[in-house]
């Protein structure tokens, strides 16, 4: 679950610069514009315009000019008239300008963070901010804008880039111009990122009448997403609008609504955001008319939510349009209450309307005048935090620490997912330490529901005590709170399985039941309401030296011989010799009375004061080492108050220098500059305190008044408070003594468990090796990793020099490309003048050989025609010679058939004569033989019926005639049926022979038919050759006559032709002699335009070359700049690397120290 912390800001109007003043020693006041003057004096510019001068030995106070432009000379700042309020800036927690944002309204941008955080909820490292709003020119004229920037950074006017260096630096100023005219805005966007180190980013510039100096804030407007106005908004709501329905702070467009009454329909709310899919959200407070009961109403296009002080009082977060309404509110008149309301839209029909009604006010939009929108923190105050200081543990015990975070709320189900990275999910816990704030003085009764075991104390009493493993429970517990006074607040939570969930919740008479909001809960560093009694010693964060001198410039590292300062201090350093006191939080009287004079140590937000001696400050951790503790690590920014390292004893200054940042100096000596002071003194030797930061200068008696208030002890003013509280910690310690009289009975009553404690220590023993061997390998593996930064950055500088060199020969070869194609040009237009003369003259020639082909083409016509006609009169004697051999060979093939058809046809005759007198012969011979044949049928039939007749008479006479044996008249009927079959062969030859003979006959009559036809056939086809034989004689003579005409013919053409071929020759031999001289004279003009072309492609070819040598170059220098941005991410991979090593190396010198204190701890418990 992520932790969104959202810095709340505000739009101050414009301010007038206060005038200074300046008093002498003999008593004299003036006011008007102070000033340095170098290099020994005080100089005032009067209202009236006049101008004195005063050495610094005169002078008892000097109160600088305030104002963005206190640094400029007089006629300077008069120039800027504007009534800007600075520029909306937001920090965002990645280097892309993504991620979570927090807001601020900056008066100017000039930063030198160094190595601290830029604001409240945004690390140290690895960030980016965007500042937006517009500029107003204070004259017409040409200005030069200048970055300087650690890393990268880059400008926008009016949509122009100004400043482009967006890269990793360790330091650079770029400049870039721009015309500007007087009173005009312009649309003003700075980006700015950090990778790793120190940061700083100042926008200045130079112009007409102007040097170079802050951009101030008086020519800054930070009114975005609307028109420029006169005055800016200051009443209304902040309003962010995204560019997705996402709230994604990357895309976020900003300004001030004055009320929320919008009716965007299908338009954009603002330009730069889509109109149909958008998100916005709008902060601020809301103060009540009247002391009753309010009703919240929203009309939305689309999801909508609305929390007041914390509590959601209405949750719409869907597509659905509508009107929605929150529940009933009760809100005191004149309060101010936190609001903030964000809206989704997807619809066509988008709108936003924030309205509220009561008893006593009817249904309207919320007006402006109620609404304040999201405001900063005081610069000189730490920026208000909300949440509690959450720190997860690797063990169900509270012990291995895996990581801090400031937690808004204790509303956490994680179910059985990770309740942080690092962190297990079975067998963990969480402890949260802050401050808890009541709004109403009555009895609160605070609810804890968990899934396992929780505790929580109030203050030094413990309320829960539910330190068990059980299913999800709610624990409740009532206790009396006073309206706005700060308690501490102590929960410590653990998860022995899945699922995990914790939830923190209170409810009263006033306060229905719910999660204690962010608004009420605070980190243990928070600034508090004092309580009764309570004084501040007016110390912020700084550092006080041993002679009173308190130094607000940032801290960034210290060891046990220096503190390193950054932002302007940056080349200053203070030996701790010379350091009383660093200070993280501002004192209260009660704190500081528990340092004792002459006592050494840390003073911790809960009171208690660690003795040891101050070994270092090293990414926001106090290192302090201990008789009794041995080294031990604190957390400056949750857990330190102050360190103090030995008791301030203030000398008698010559001076009291105030600065804006909250110093005070006091010194004996300092030297003056245009730019500012710088002291001389042994202990603030280098200190500087730029002009434009200078706020007093005092001499004389008083100088030492803020010191006295650094003094402990009986003199000291909180003497009293100290002897009441020195009273009370004598009745503590007396107590203390007491419980520790009992632990060393119980202790005595476990001596039987000291075999289990030795092998506890064993183990502890075992874990304190591990540390130093992870903590061994984690330094290898750093030094290696930081190796590779330095071999990368190494590379990355080697690439950058070979892309300078790059860019540099590609724009040398560029250069001669130019210069050739230069010549190239010149040539080719000697080329076109010659190409001209080339073409009028290839125009003559192409006209003569136009002319030579029309006549050659008529004269081949007409010796075509002659060769068409020889070749038809060849073509017809040709036709007439084959015609006569043709029709020849056709009669006499005609004859030669004819004369053989009629001797075919005789033989034919003579064959089939032949044949019929055969068969006649055969005809008369089967006569004969049918006959012989009947005759002998008919003896057959006569001998066949003679037995058949005895074969019966046998048979009648057989019954009666013994003598007839049934052989006999087998036999008879054996012998009868001989006859009848003989009887019936000789009847069937006798029917063959007649057949025969009549099929001869009729053979006979068929040839003597064929023999007549073929008779007559002979005596026709005999007739036709004659008759073929006279055709053919006359075919003959025909075709010899007309080969004799196209003999004749043939002549004649070939007499035609070869008088037409010789015109030919002689016209074509003319045409040809012209044309010839035409193509002479065209070709020496070809090659001499051929000669010219050949140079230019000559050219052509060179300037192609140096085209090649210029794109490589190009290309060369492109791929170095690739490479060049390659080895950068490869830094910067680097340097991430060896960051994420830098923490491993603290978490393991933690673990160390943790488990050498485990061991010293025990050893200390047995030792009592």
């Amino acid at each position: 679950m992520k932790c969104v912390a959202l810095v709340l800001l505000g739009v101050a109007l414009a301010q007038p610069a206060l005038a200074g003043s300046l008093r002498t020693r003999d008593g004299k006041f003036l006011e008007g514009t102070v000033q340095l003057d170098a290099p020994g004096g005080i100089k005032i510019t009067l209202l009236n315009g006049e101008q004195k001068k005063f050495p610094l030995t005169s002078v008892e106070q000097a109160v600088f000019t305030s104002g963005a432009a206190n640094s400029l000379p007089p006629e300077v700042a008069a120039l800027m008239k504007g009534r800007g309020n600075g520029l909306l800036g937001t920090y965002y927690e990645r280097v892309d300008l993504s991620g979570r944002a927090v807001h601020r309204l900056d008066e100017t941008v000039n930063f030198d963070w160094e190595t601290a955080e830029p604001i409240a909820g945004v690390q140290k490292d690895y960030f980016s901010a965007r500042w937006a709003g517009q500029l107003e020119a204070p004259v017409s004229g040409k200005f030069t804008f200048h970055l300087d920037a650690d890393d990268g950074a880059r400008l926008w006017l009016a949509d122009r880039l100004v400043c482009d260096a967006w890269r990793v630096a360790d330091s650079t100023e770029i400049s870039g111009d721009i015309q500007l005219q007087q009173g005009q805005r312009y649309d003003l966007r700075l980006e700015y990122y950090d990778n790793l180190g120190p940061a700083r980013l100042r926008l200045s510039w130079t112009g007409p009448g102007i040097p170079k100096s802050i951009v101030p804030r008086n020519q800054l407007h930070a009114a975005l997403g609307t028109k420029p106005a006169d005055n800016p908004p200051t009443r209304g709501l902040l309003a962010a609008y995204y560019r997705r329905t996402e709230l994604d702070s990357s895309s976020a467009v900003t300004r001030i609504d004055p009320q929320l009454d919008f009716n965007w329909g299908e338009n954009a709310p603002v330009p730069d955001v889509p109109a149909q899919s958008f998100s916005a959200r709008w902060s601020g407070q809301v103060a009540a008319q009247f002391t009753e009961s309010y009703t919240f109403h929203v009309e939305a296009g689309g999801g909508a939510k609305l929390w007041l002080d914390g509590q959601l009082i209405l949750n719409q977060w869907n597509e659905k349009p509508g009107e929605f309404y929150s529940t009933v509110v009760p809100l005191t008149a004149g309060q101010k209450y936190d609001l903030r309301i964000e809206h989704f839209s997807t619809s066509k029909e988008a709108r936003m309307r924030l309205l509220w009604s009561s008893v006593s006010q009817r249904k309207v939009p919320i007006p402006a005048d109620v609404l304040t929108p999201s405001r900063p923190a005081d610069s000189g105050a730490r920026k208000p935090q909300h949440g509690l200081l959450g720190t997860y543990f690797s063990r169900a015990d509270c012990s291995g620490e895996v990581l801090k975070r400031l937690d808004a709320q204790v509303n956490f189900d994680w179910a059985d997912k990770p309740a942080a990275p690092g962190v297990p999910t079975e067998d963990f816990s969480v402890r949260w330490t802050g401050q808890v704030q009541a709004q109403h003085t009555e009895n609160y009764t605070f609810h804890l529901e968990a899934d396992d075991g929780v505790r929580v104390w109030l203050g030094d009493r413990q309320i829960i005590d539910e330190w068990r493993q059980q299913s999800t429970t709610v624990v409740s517990q009532p206790v009396a709170l006073n309206a706005g006074q700060f308690y501490p607040l102590t929960v410590e939570y653990y998860s022995a399985k899945p699922p995990a969930m914790a939830k923190l919740k209170w409810s009263s008479p006033s306060t229905p039941l719910g999660i204690i909001p962010a608004s009420r809960l605070f980190p243990p560093n928070a600034p508090s309401a004092p309580t009764p009694g309570e004084r501040r010693l007016g110390l912020d964060r700084g550092v006080v030296t041993w002679d009173g001198s308190f130094l607000a410039a940032p801290l960034v590292s210290a060891d046990d011989t220096s503190l390193q300062f950054g932002g302007a201090q940056k080349d200053f350093s203070l030996s701790t010799v010379n350091a009383a006191r660093i200070v993280f939080q501002n004192l209260s009287a009660q704190r500081a009375a528990k340092i004792e004079p002459g006592r050494a140590g840390v003073l911790l937000v809960n009171g208690d004061f660690v003795d040891g001696e101050f070994k270092g400050l090293d990414r926001g951790r106090v290192k302090l080492s201990s008789v009794l503790f041995g080294l031990k690590f604190f957390d400056a920014t949750y857990e330190v108050v102050a360190v103090i390292l030995r008791d301030p004893a203030p000398g008698a200054p010559t001076f009291r220098v105030k600065a804006s940042d909250g110093s005070v100096l006091l010194v004996k000596k300092f030297a003056i500059a245009a730019e500012g002071l710088t002291m001389e003194d042994a202990t603030l030797r280098g200190y500087k305190v730029p002009a434009q930061e200078l706020v007093e200068l005092r001499q004389g008696s008083g100088t030492n008044l803020f010191s006295a208030a650094l003094r402990l002890g009986p003199n000291s003013p909180h003497a009293e408070v100290a002897k009441v509280d020195s009273a009370a910690e004598r009745e503590w310690k007396a107590k203390a003594d007491a419980v520790r009289n009992l632990v060393f009975a119980e202790n005595d009553k476990r001596a039987r468990m000291e075999a289990d404690e030795q092998r506890k220590i064993r183990t502890e023993l075992d874990a304190v090796t591990e540390a130093e061997r992870s903590f061994k390998s984690v330094l290898a593996k750093l030094a290696d990793h930081q190796e590779s930064l330095n071999r990368a950055r190494n590379e990355l500088k080697d690439a950058e020099a070979q892309a300078e060199a790059a860019r540099a020969e590609a724009k040398k070869a560029t250069a001669a490309y130019d210069a050739k194609l230069a010549e190239t040009d010149k040539l080719k237009a000697q080329h076109d003048k010659g190409k001209a003369a080339y073409s009028q003259r290839s125009q003559e020639w192409q006209a003569a050989v136009q002319t030579r082909d029309r006549t050659h083409a008529k004269l081949n016509a007409d010796v075509a025609a002659a060769d068409t006609a020889l070749a038809g009169a060849r073509r017809k004697l040709e036709a007439a010679k084959t015609d006569e051999i043709n029709r020849v060979r056709s009669a006499e093939g005609v004859r030669k058939a004819a004369a053989l058809s009629a001797e075919q046809t005789v033989a034919a005759r003579m064959k089939a004569e032949a044949a019929w007198k055969t068969t006649q012969s055969n005809a008369a011979k089967a006569v004969t033989a049918r006959d012989e044949g009947k005759k002998q049928a008919e003896a057959a039939k006569q001998q066949a019926d003679k037995l058949v007749a005895a074969h019966a008479d046998l048979a009648r006479k057989a019954p009666t005639d013994k003598t007839i044996t049934p052989q006999k008249v087998a036999e008879a009927k054996l012998a009868a049926d001989k006859a009848n079959a003989d009887f019936a062969a000789k009847t069937r030859a006798a029917e063959e022979a007649r057949v025969k003979r009549d099929k001869l006959q009729s053979d006979e009559a068929a040839k003597k038919r064929e023999l007549d036809r073929l008779t007559t056939e002979a005596a026709n086809k005999t007739a036709s050759a004659k008759t073929a034989q006279a055709a053919f004689e006359k075919t003959e003579r025909e075709t010899k006559t007309a080969r004799t005409q196209a003999e004749e013919q043939l002549k004649l053409a070939d007499a035609k032709a070869t008088e037409a071929k010789a015109a030919k020759e002689k016209q074509l031999a003319e045409l040809n002699a012209k044309v010839t001289a035409l193509d002479n004279t065209r070709k020496a003009l070809d090659k001499e335009n051929t000669d010219l072309w050949n140079n230019v492609l000559k050219f052509a070819r060179e300037r192609d070359q140096l085209k090649n040598q210029a794109g490589s170059a190009n290309s060369i220098a492109d791929r170095a700049s690739t490479d060049a941005a390659s080895r950068k991410r490869t830094v910067q991979s680097a340097e991430s690397l060896v960051a994420q090593q830098l923490e491993r190396k603290l978490a393991a010198e933690k673990q160390l120290a943790d488990a050498k204190a485990t061991i010293e701890k025990r050893a200390r418990a047995q030792f009592k």
